[in-house]
């Protein structure tokens, strides 16, 4: 325990670069994780840093679990610094058991492949982020 990490990001105008360094989003959190991989979606109009910890029970280095904050953009765009709670977001909506859904309710998964939908093809990200 007491392990801290800390998430920072750059931004493009295009996905291939060039990147623009622009700071923390995460500073010393208490996830008790040597490493974080951050990812941001936006959802139902509100936007979510995902990221993940060491602290359920029986966790480990290669044990970690997800975790989500939501945030708001500051005014230029750029990401706010985000601290981790204990409660994450409030529910954001229900999914029907009976229909099928993508990849939302995925909660466990080992060597898993990805191909590429030729219909809708995969979006480049708005933001990336790196750890260090």
């Amino acid at each position: 325990m007491g392990k801290s990490e800390s998430l920072s990001y750059s931004m493009s105008d295009s996905p291939i670069g060039s990147w623009k360094y622009q700071g923390k989003i995460m500073t010393d959190q208490p996830t008790n994780s040597f490493t974080n991989y951050g990812g941001i979606i936006n959802y139902k109009g509100k936007s979510y840093l995902f990221y993940h910890t060491d602290l359920l029970p029986g966790a480990g280095s290669y044990g970690r679990s997800s975790a989500v904050e939501e945030f708001t953009y500051n005014a230029d765009d750029t990401i706010p610094a985000v601290s981790m709670t204990k409660e994450g977001v409030a529910l954001v909506g229900t999914l029907n058991p009976y229909q099928r859904t993508e990849a939302e309710t995925a909660a466990w998964s080992e060597k898993c492949s990805i191909n590429q939908n030729e219909k809708t093809g995969v979006l480049p990200p708005i933001h990336a982020l790196t750890v260090i």
